[in-house]
């Protein structure tokens, strides 16, 4: 579950806060019942961005220039109490202005993206539903002479057996370019490099691709995943 047999970058579990995040993260069947194995990082109740434990390459991860990440997520919500939550997916850090938030959510659910940490989080224009499962693409194009980055991302809902995906940020072009560090799954960095900001829920399924697949294509992952029984 946490070897990577094609790009040698297996994962390592790691820790929030120095430490402190004592709750572990585990696999679970996700639904009970299902065959299917998903992983659910930890996060703490109280200061949640700082607190939990996900994974991490082991190796440094260096971002292609066109990359496409697809996966299942199921965003559980965060509690009331927490101030100004974020939930990471995946992520780069290399310093503190130079990050690759490439999927989170905000407190409501909102799809974000970030490249340059001093510019504004990029929102889709549709939120996660809690406990509900979902597929999930974003294809990244890269300009490293304009240090800019296009952004696509889709959508459908499984629990809903959505059968069309909703492209939800079309052709958004973002200050920054992804950084190279470890990559974080189920999880981000902060402005100091530290593990942070965990996922709350489940993810499963993650597939990352040298390219920048097209929207035909990705509609072609659904369906295969569709009519594979694998959907939630």
């Amino acid at each position: 579950r946490r070897q990577d047999k094609r790009d040698e970058l297996p994962l390592v579990d790691v820790v929030m806060s120095g430490g402190r995040g004592k709750s572990q993260a585990r696999f679970l069947l996700a639904p009970a019942g299902a065959d299917q194995w998903a992983y659910h990082p930890a996060r703490g109740l109280y200061a949640g961005n700082t607190i939990g434990a996900a994974l991490q390459t082991e190796a440094l991860f260096q971002p292609p220039q066109n990359l496409t990440i697809e996966l299942l997520v199921n965003f559980a919500g965060f509690p009331p109490r927490q101030k100004d939550p974020i939930g990471v997916l995946l992520a780069t850090r290399a310093d503190a202005r130079r990050a690759a938030f490439f999927l989170a959510v905000g407190a409501e659910g909102q799809i974000l993206h970030l490249f340059d940490a001093d510019q504004p989080w990029q929102e889709a224009n549709v939120s996660l539903l809690p406990g509900e499962w979902y597929y999930l693409a974003s294809t990244f194009q890269a300009d490293p002479q304009k240090q800019t980055t296009i952004v696509n991302t889709y959508l459908a809902n499984l629990t809903r057996k959505e059968n069309t995906l909703q492209w939800v940020v079309k052709n958004q072009e973002l200050m920054g370019v992804p950084a190279t560090s470890r990559l974080g799954v189920g999880k981000g960095f902060d402005e100091h490099g530290r593990h942070a900001y965990p996922w709350p829920g489940l993810l499963d399924e993650i597939a990352l691709y040298r390219t920048a697949l097209d929207r035909q294509t990705l509609q072609q992952h659904l369906e295969l995943l569709l009519g594979s029984g694998l959907s939630r």
